[in-house]
């Protein structure tokens, strides 16, 4: 049996790899990038914006696209079961990989600044085993205007609470709510907006449609992040 699973293992990290790549191949160039704008509504609306040429340093993200001047661009990729951990890119830089031994089971976070681009903090929780209070008082010194990346890896829901996923949704989080066990999730949102996020994606865990052996398959989310909200 021993044998058996390390042979699907490596089967699985195979696969991944196929198919990160045929996706990086294929990807459009042309994406559409979202402003958070009101309106005077209160419903985000969702402007083309002009894309430039892919640069260079995006493309070690795994990201085609470049942004256009006044937003930031950022590609953020889940973990794959719990064998391969997830990514989180900025501005064409990796801040958060397996490879720089930076990332752990549960949420993977990163805070920037919204003015200057400068990345201010990172850190994972494990939200199956771990303290929830440690998540809790991450998420509550957060300042006003800061853009929060979180990427899932393995398990993001098991200690997930009320309070804990109401501050999500203050950030701007629509899917926070449906979150269980296993399920992938991506987002990017901002302390202080008031505007839901279009920028978020959740893969339930569902045995039908399950990649491997009790995990949906990998996920991305990529775009370009407006350098200043709106007021």
């Amino acid at each position: 049996m021993r044998y058996k699973e390390l042979f699907r293992y490596g089967l699985l990290l195979i696969i991944v790899f196929l198919l990160w790549y045929i996706a990086s191949d294929l990807h459009t160039r042309q994406k559409r990038a979202v402003r958070f704008t009101n309106g005077g509504s209160g419903e985000v609306k969702m402007d083309r914006i002009p894309m430039t040429a892919p640069s260079k340093h995006n493309s070690r993200c795994g990201s085609q696209q470049s942004c256009p001047p006044g937003h930031f661009s950022f590609f953020l990729k889940t973990g794959v079961a719990n064998v391969i951990g997830p990514r989180i890119c900025f501005e064409g830089q990796v801040v958060m990989s397996g490879i720089h031994n930076n990332i752990g089971q549960g949420l993977n976070i990163v805070l920037v600044n919204a003015v200057t681009g400068e990345v201010e903090k990172y850190d994972f929780f494990n939200m199956y085993s771990g303290n929830i209070d440690d998540l809790l008082n991450f998420l509550k010194d957060i300042k006003e205007g800061t853009v929060i990346l979180v990427a899932s890896f393995d398990d993001s829901a098991t200690k997930m609470t009320d309070e804990v996923r109401e501050i999500f949704i203050s950030m701007g989080s629509s899917h926070i709510k449906s979150l269980q066990f296993r399920d992938l999730w991506l987002f990017v949102g901002a302390k202080g907006t008031t505007q839901k996020s279009p920028f978020e994606k959740i893969v339930k865990n569902d045995k039908e449609t399950n990649f491997f052996n009790g995990w949906p398959g990998v996920t991305k989310l990529e775009g370009c992040f407006p350098q200043k909200l709106d007021q």
